[in-house]
């Protein structure tokens, strides 16, 4: 009888353990996940990583590391500026852009007075809407101007460039200099084409030095220079007859002299015959601000609504757009934009939103400036800040979509991540950063930021390990 009970002990022990080994083994707990994940990578193993993730309705921490030291965020800083912008300028707020004269025209369609292109801030101005401007004054029976296109910028005060930018920025058209009257996000392309490389639009703002040269032979590449200050462009390198022109995106120094000169193309083509030259008038450091005269407006355009275009800005992750709204929210109350009243009333806003002004200090909009450093907690609680407010839904459509749209269209594509994940990324040489709201399967929402420094190697290694947690975090 001991032996039959001792056999039958035998077997559903046996049983137990099968049953054990059948069963998949229990998810590991999300920190050691997570600290796998990073451990896994050597690239991400050895770089400098700072992550809050928290209950995005309470702020309740859910997992923290280096929550509360600082990094350089990136674009992770246009979460700073546009929600601000957001929240004090209002999702239906436009911006008119309007052509102005001393004196209106006489009757026989001459306008013997200068003709100004009045920027409000605007940053999603085009040369399209420079042509409807133009149209505008053509139907009016304008057909002669006899003085000078002036493009007005003093709604902001002339800085066009942020400290901690890098010198090689304002060459490209993603470093492009800040100014109240934008154009074409103030670049302008190159095609490069090895006989004659042309301009788009086509108006001389660059000498060319052309050096490129066509061997079929060799390896095609196209390489760009010009330095600080200086209007010419040098090109080099090899060209291809059978391959397409190149295009590149530059910079222009002078925004509203590159909008005057593209609206003088505009008047032309639409018949009105302009005398004058192409000017500016800027309003520099130092110098007293007086309001602008009260001038006839001969010809308007409104922009979207702002909601479309805070949209470009995160989604895309547009520089100088970011940039513009910080100085235009600004102008509402001191009169004129600057860096300096923009981040006064971006600091306002954040205290409003109970943020420790110790845990960030931010230098610009965009976040190109190597001077900002914020912690990860702070970016976690704007996001429950903004999860809480009236805005909550507006703020989220700005964000890029894991696996749909924006810089985070080609992530996250799979069916589990697919949709789940909504957030800004962020990007300089080594950096990497990712903060925003993981939608998970079980109806909760989680707010993250997710801040990456000092790695050395390629930024697909620390992305794909970035992509793997919130993988894990969607459960």
């Amino acid at each position: 009888m001991a032996r039959k009970q001792s056999y039958r002990t035998l077997i559903a022990a046996l049983a137990t353990a099968i049953s054990l080994v059948a069963q998949p083994a229990p998810a590991p707990p999300l920190a050691a996940s997570i600290h796998a994940l990073i451990a896994h990578s050597p690239v991400a193993a050895s770089a400098y990583w700072g992550i809050e993730i928290a209950d995005a309705s309470t702020g309740a921490p859910i997992f923290r590391l280096n929550h509360d030291n600082f990094f350089v965020p990136a674009s992770n800083t246009k979460l700073f500026s546009t929600a601000l912008t957001l929240s004090r300028l209002g999702p239906r707020f436009r911006i008119e852009t309007t052509l102005q004269s001393a004196q209106p025209p006489d009757p026989e369609g001459t306008l013997a007075s200068d003709l100004i292109l009045k920027g409000a801030g605007d940053p999603s101005l085009k040369t399209a809407d420079l042509d409807a401007l133009a149209a505008q004054l053509a139907e009016r029976g304008i057909h002669r101007i006899t003085g000078s296109i002036i493009g007005d910028d003093t709604l902001f005060l002339a800085e066009p460039y942020n400290p901690g930018w890098s010198i090689d920025d304002a060459v490209e058209g993603y470093g492009a200099p800040i100014s109240a009257l934008t154009l074409n996000d103030n670049s302008i392309t190159l095609h490069v084409n090895a006989a004659v490389p042309t301009f788009e639009p086509p108006v001389p703002l660059l000498m060319i030095e052309n050096q490129i040269q066509t061997d079929e032979m060799a390896h095609a590449r196209i390489h760009y220079d010009r330095l600080p200050g200086s209007q010419t462009l040098r090109l080099w390198g090899i060209t291809h007859s059978d391959t397409p022109d190149p295009q590149i995106s530059l910079g222009v120094d002078d925004p509203a002299r590159y909008a005057a000169l593209t609206l003088m193309d505009s008047l032309q083509r639409h018949g009105i015959e302009v005398t004058g030259k192409a000017d500016v008038r800027h309003s520099f450091p130092g110098e007293k601000f007086d309001p602008p005269p009260a001038n006839i407006v001969l010809a308007r355009h409104e922009s979207l609504p702002l909601i479309e275009d805070l949209r470009v800005t995160d989604k895309s992750s547009q520089n100088l757009h970011a940039e513009t709204y910080l100085r235009l929210v600004s102008t509402q109350k001191e009169g004129q934009g600057s860096r300096a009243a923009g981040l006064a009333e971006l600091h306002a806003f954040l205290e409003k939103a109970a943020i420790d002004q110790r845990l960030y200090s931010l230098h610009d909009a965009s976040g190109l400036s190597r001077l900002n450093v914020v912690t990860p907690h702070a970016i976690v609680e704007l996001l429950v800040y903004m999860a809480k407010s009236a805005n909550d839904e507006n703020f989220v459509t700005m964000l890029p979509i894991g696996g749909i749209d924006g810089t985070l269209e080609n992530r996250m594509k799979t069916k589990r991540l697919k949709g789940r994940i909504i957030a800004k990324t962020g990007s300089l040489t080594h950096v990497t950063a990712l903060s925003g709201y993981v939608l998970r399967r079980k109806g909760k929402r989680y707010a993250f930021s997710i801040l990456v420094n000092n790695y050395n190697g390629p930024a697909t290694d620390i992305r794909t390990v970035i992509d793997k947690i919130c993988n894990v975090l969607v459960d």
